[in-house]
């Protein structure tokens, strides 16, 4: 059969595969940052046709995230079409997730035929090996156990489409580089193919960024070669300019980012999370190439932290591995640069996860470009022994004998993702120490009981929002539930609660978790649906204000606090101001400012914090609330003159 036409059918073929692996897992429902990105987001939720609309659904990422706006506007797509049906959002991450392979199919074949004009080694120049390296790479990418989560984790397509368009990006630059060679384009070409796709990937997510870097790693390999040595200045000027620009841009941004009151409050240091990365990214090779379904998980919150070199052990012997891989790698860029350019692609794949960035430890989805990196650099391994052993041919036994494997595994992750009950129950068992799946867990047994306290569900529900409780470094996520959801029904579990929170927050960081507990609290006593303890709940934002002076959510959640469970409208104040003190640029403290006013009488001052928040930038996200409580305003001073 001629050849690309088997190629393209074998493609095919794989493409159709993937989606019977993924299709159980269409039916499951929402999780996690699903809900405050698309589910409880009132952006989304309250959308209308208006462009007003569709600009605060673009805009109306969670406050503590940078940009995503067109992640965001594929959510609000998907809102306004089908409502808030689980199966529309996870179907059209399924279809990004197939165009995304296809991508890569004709990245890898572009980039070996760029290899194959660029360095003379027979293993290169083989024919066959150009027609099924692309396929071993692209279909077992496509099924690989470790990018579920890529897929089926609605709010993870901000992952999956911007890598679409860095995947898009590499396989545009690798046919501007071949022309290149053969003097059919300029530099400036190669220059404006890179910035665009970044740029467009960037508005998806911050890692795509990193498509730059990517590009320069090719092109390390390339010149490298002794028949590029005419192009290196040429090159490496220009990669000067588009790695120099970003590096200093994002290093400034970084610096000032960092610590600030939208970073990310963790209860880890900078120096033991990069230690710990170190680990991690061995986990991640192992959960990548040699997968098994009792490690795979969504949450990997207990993990244990590196505290130091050797502690544990395998923090030293894992920097070790890395740095011995790394020089194998740049010593093979002749030898085997299929090889070397894998390696280092999986690497710098993580340079933004796996550093100094504050993010949390471990999340599968971080491997999804990364994995890309690994599946070429063991096809390369995998291609040079079978021409050492002369046996090219196993190669049909060994692709097809692998992706059934990896194919298996993610269509039984699938259908456990397709029932949500039985997803959380398997995170638990897979994960019987992470506070995060059993508290999923928990929630999705009190959803079964319906609220009704007879229920075995319910009082499954509460037992295990209290092993949760107890876990060793927990937040007081699964403490707030108990309040939260009625199980401290006297005095004496309602102190013994509170007494677990103030503790654990006088312990150390406040993380976001807990900001987001105690903002719910406050909701519940504000509702009066929560009555004891409202003390010891302003204790608690006590604590976390003073670990966390500057975070916006914590200043308002406790200005909501003052105002209506302590009646202190002084108090309430002071915090508002400070807010706006601190994020001059946001309207939002204004807005809430003014409402404050209202509820006090001043209307002329919350006409004046409406002004005030109007002038801003950011305003129109808030155009509709800003004319609504001026409307209120207007209605109020009517009946104010109606009543003299």
């Amino acid at each position: 059969m001629y050849e690309p036409l088997r190629s393209l059918l074998i493609v095919g073929a794989v493409l159709f595969l993937t989606a019977v692996v993924y299709w159980p897992g269409l039916s499951g429902g929402f999780i996690f940052d699903d809900f405050p990105f698309i589910v409880e987001n009132p952006a989304i939720r309250d959308l209308s046709g208006s462009t007003e609309a569709w600009l605060r659904a673009i805009f109306g990422f969670p406050v503590e995230h940078q940009g995503r706006w067109l992640g965001m506007l594929s959510f609000a797509v998907n809102a306004w079409l089908h409502g808030f049906q689980p199966f529309g959002f996870k179907a059209l991450n399924l279809l990004i997730h197939l165009v995304n392979g296809l991508l890569v199919w004709v990245l890898v074949r572009r980039l070996l035929r760029l290899l194959h004009q660029t360095v003379d080694l027979p293993s290169l120049a083989s024919e066959q090996e150009e027609a099924w390296v692309p396929i071993l790479v692209a279909s077992l990418w496509l099924v690989l156990p470790i990018n579920l989560t890529a897929v089926l984790y609605v709010v993870q397509r901000l992952e999956s489409l911007s890598n679409l368009f860095v995947l898009a990006g590499i396989a545009t630059y690798l046919g501007w580089r071949m022309r290149f060679l053969s003097g059919g384009a300029g530099m400036s070409r190669g220059a404006g193919i890179v910035v665009f796709f970044s740029l467009l990937g960037g508005l998806v997510k911050e890692s795509a960024l990193l498509l730059p870097l990517y590009t320069a790693i090719i092109e390390l390999v390339l010149l490298r070669q002794a028949g590029q040595r005419e192009y290196r200045s040429r090159i490496l000027r220009l990669y000067c300019l588009i790695l120099g620009v970003p590096l200093v841009v994002g290093g400034v941004w970084f610096l000032g980012w960092s610590g600030g009151s939208n970073s990310y409050p963790r209860h880890f240091s900078t120096y033991e999370r990069v230690l710990t990365e170190s680990r991690v990214l061995f986990m991640y090779m192992e959960w990548t190439l040699l997968p098994l379904l009792s490690k795979l998980a969504l949450f990997h919150d207990d993990i244990t932290l590196s505290k130091s070199m050797f502690s544990p052990w395998t923090t030293c012997v894992a920097i070790a591995g890395h740095a011995l891989l790394i020089g194998v790698a740049l010593f093979s860029t002749r030898r085997l640069p299929l090889f070397s350019l894998g390696v280092l692609l999986f690497y710098s794949g993580h340079i933004m996860t796996g550093t100094v960035v504050p993010l949390e430890i471990v999340f599968e989805h971080r491997n999804y470009f990364p994995s890309i990196g690994l599946l070429l650099a063991t096809s390369a391994l995998l291609s040079e022994l079978l021409q050492r052993l002369n046996a090219l041919r196993l190669a049909t036994v060994l692709v097809p004998m692998l992706f059934t494997y990896y194919a298996g595994i993610t269509f039984m992750r699938s259908s456990e993702w397709g029932d949500p009950l039985l997803q959380a129950s398997a995170e638990v068992a897979r994960q019987p120490e992470s506070e995060r799946a059993i508290n999923v867990f928990s929630y999705e047994l009190l959803r079964l009981s319906g609220g009704k306290e007879d229920s075995p569900y319910y009082r499954e529900a509460m037992e295990g929002f209290r092993r949760c409780a107890m876990i060793q470094g927990a937040t007081i996520t699964c403490d707030a539930a108990l309040i939260l959801e009625g199980a401290a029904s006297n005095d004496a579990d309602s102190q013994l609660i509170w007494q677990q929170i103030i503790s654990k927050l006088e312990l150390g960081t406040a993380r976001y978790s807990d900001m987001y507990a105690l903002s719910r609290l406050v909701d519940c006593f504000a509702a009066g649906n929560c009555v004891m303890g409202s003390a010891s709940l302003g204790q608690a934002l006590a604590v976390v204000r003073r670990l966390t002076p500057s975070n916006q959510l914590m200043l308002i959640t406790s200005a909501r606090f003052s105002y209506f469970i302590d009646h202190d409208d002084v108090a309430a104040e002071q915090f508002i101001l400070e807010a706006i003190h601190r994020n001059p640029d946001d309207p939002r403290p204004l807005l809430w400012l003014a409402t404050l006013r209202v509820l006090e009488g001043r209307l002329h001052e919350a006409t004046a914090a409406l002004d005030r928040a109007e002038n801003l930038r950011a305003a129109f996200l808030l155009e509709s609330e800003i004319q609504s409580l001026k409307k209120e305003i207007a209605v109020l001073r009517k009946n104010r003159l109606e009543a003299r």
